[in-house]
């Protein structure tokens, strides 16, 4: 059997035991002498392995590489192994799920498993590739962490991308309709230029130019800036020297147009439901072929079949994302509602023991059992309660029963509320009041946002001081909670306050990711707003501020959009 170039020479290892054998391979656990580092050794088996097994190992390097993602299982290296080639992974402490499945198994545990192993398919699934081969072996779980990992990647295959929507219409318009056709596309207040097609492929360089140093802007002349803002067709059948300088930003602009060559113009918006989400722009350059209406009724109807397509694959982007972000989130909320249960039982069985035995009982000890299950049964309460806000949230429920509140006593009853909580991680806190700090708000959602940012606080700085100031200008109350934390990458500090978010790792610091969310709909639903302030190592700093007339219009909660689908810290 030859080896392939890029198996690389053998490192030595120790093998510490036998994960997984059948079949053609066999999984080893192993120590790599080098730098003692643990790792997972895939080695063909002598007696059956072919030259089909060592194309598959190199299939399954490459594929594991290109995923990089904690959902599979990283491959380090291609070497050799007693003469034989071999895949060097990474061992996480996982076992294969065959060695799992024959022991008993709780229902949680089973759901949790579940859940994790779905995360992992949907993940793959999400890169556009088939695994070909999802068997038990090639699941490994880490029963400490409930980890799941997939492995062996030899069988996979992506599946083909189809050609986008926007490049076919501007192929077959260049092939039949103009000469060079441009698209263009709405995202948020900007204009991105998406698709560009000339027939003469030479040309493509200068349209490329256009894009590089002409995108539109709503503000700007371009045509299809103007078709966008009156959300009507623009037709110029003979664009002379004076109506071309009109579409153009400055003579190096007018410059390139003139060299694409633009003798007649069709702008069309892309209208989805009402409203504009792009422009298709077909160009003839040749002379003497004015476009007239027949033309534009061609390449209105084009327009209209392009933005049901880019309609429709923006739909199918925000259903997958919705549909990994649940899976994600079933998750986090598997083993954040699971940590509390399983504490609240074992306190729970603790004092049945205790009772069942008929010694006297040590009141000391009942009472720290019934101290840690009423905390248990509180947290369960809250991350309830947590779901349920989030349920109004989404459902438009969620309206404001507005009263005259004092913010001040607002904050000092959360800080009363968290006084056990703030001993028992080491934190103390200073007030600093100035002003009235009175308005028009729901007592109880102002409340549990003073409660979010405070748990906040207490969760990513233990130890360390907590610094709340309140103060009132200009009729808004301005209410900010510092701690002195990890605090928050500032890549992040906008995704913080998306459903489910977080801006470190859940294994380490739990939550479902929701307590900044439902802050910020609260404020807004007010008429005010929160932000954040900080830098990885230096705490962070969350400001709210509150309106102290109220809510603009009527006291309900704004319908919040699904695209905001997308980090508590």
């Amino acid at each position: 059997m030859s080896l392939p170039k890029d198996v690389r020479a053998p490192s030595p290892y120790t093998i510490t035991g036998n994960l997984h054998e059948g079949g053609r391979t066999r999984l080893l656990r192993a120590v790599r002498s080098v730098d003692g580092r643990p790792v997972i050794l895939k080695v063909i088996d002598p007696r059956s392995g072919c030259s089909q097994d060592i194309e598959r190992l190199r299939r399954e390097y490459t594929m594991g590489k290109a995923l990089r993602h904690e959902a599979f299982v990283e491959p380090l290296a291609l070497e050799t192994f007693e003469g034989l080639p071999a895949l060097v992974m990474e061992d996480f402490g996982g076992e294969s799920l065959d060695h799992l499945i024959d022991a008993p198994m709780s229902a949680g545990r089973f759901l949790e498993l579940a859940v994790r192993l779905v995360t992992c398919v949907a993940e793959l699934h999400q890169r556009d590739i088939l695994h070909k081969d999802l068997k038990p072996q090639n699941i490994l779980v880490n029963a400490t962490t409930g980890q799941v990992k997939l492995a062996d990647f030899g069988l996979a295959s992506r599946l083909p991308r189809e050609q986008p929507p926007l490049a076919r219409v501007a192929r077959l318009a260049v092939q039949s309709l103009c000469d060079w056709c441009i698209t263009d596309v709405v995202e948020g207040e900007q204009i991105r230029r998406s698709i560009w097609a000339h027939r003469d492929s030479a040309k493509e360089s200068l349209l490329e130019q256009l894009r590089r140093r002409y995108s539109p802007a709503l503000d700007s002349p371009h045509p299809a800036a103007r078709a966008l803002r009156c959300g009507e067709p623009l037709l110029v059948s003979g664009c002379s020297e004076e109506e071309l300088r009109q579409y153009c930003e400055d003579d190096e602009h007018a410059r390139l147009i003139r060299e694409l060559g633009a003798q007649s113009v069709i702008v069309v918006p892309l209208m989805a439901r009402g409203r504009p989400i792009g422009a298709l722009s077909v160009v003839s350059s040749a002379p003497g072929r004015c476009y007239g209406e027949a033309d534009l009724e061609i390449v209105q109807h084009v327009a209209h079949r392009a933005a049901l397509a880019i309609d429709n694959a923006r739909l199918y982007r925000a259903a997958q994302e919705a549909i990994r972000m649940r899976d994600e989130f079933l998750t986090v909320a598997t083993h954040e509602l699971n940590t509390p249960m399983t504490s609240l039982t074992l306190s729970l069985e603790a004092m049945d023991r205790g009772l069942r035995s008929g010694r006297l009982c040590d009141p000391p000890a009942m009472g720290r059992q019934v101290e840690r299950a009423l905390r248990q049964a509180t947290r369960l309460a809250r991350l309830n309660r947590e779901l349920l806000e989030v349920s109004r949230i989404d459902t438009d429920r969620a309206s404001l029963d507005l009263a005259e509140v004092d913010l001040g006593g607002v904050v000092r009853d959360v800080i009363a509320r968290f006084e056990l909580d703030l001993a028992r991680a080491g934190c103390s806190v200073s007030l600093r009041i100035s002003g009235r700090n009175v308005g028009s708000w729901d007592r109880s959602r102002v409340d549990q946002i003073v409660t979010n940012l405070v748990a906040n606080a207490i969760k990513f700085g233990p130890g360390k001081p907590i610094e709340i100031v309140l103060g009132e200008e200009a009729g808004t109350t301005r209410l900010s909670v510092k701690d002195h934390g990890i605090g928050v990458d500032p890549a992040r500090q906008e995704r913080i306050f998306d459903r489910f978010e977080r801006a470190v790792s859940d294994r380490h610091y739990g939550g479902l990711g929701l307590g900044l969310y439902i802050s910020r709909q609260i404020a807004q639903a007010h008429g005010g707003s929160i932000r954040v302030e900080s830098a990885p190592g230096d705490g962070a700093t969350f400001t709210v501020e509150l309106p102290g007339a109220g809510p603009p219009v009527s006291p309900r909660a704004p319908v919040f959009s699904n695209d905001s689908i997308g980090p508590i810290r």
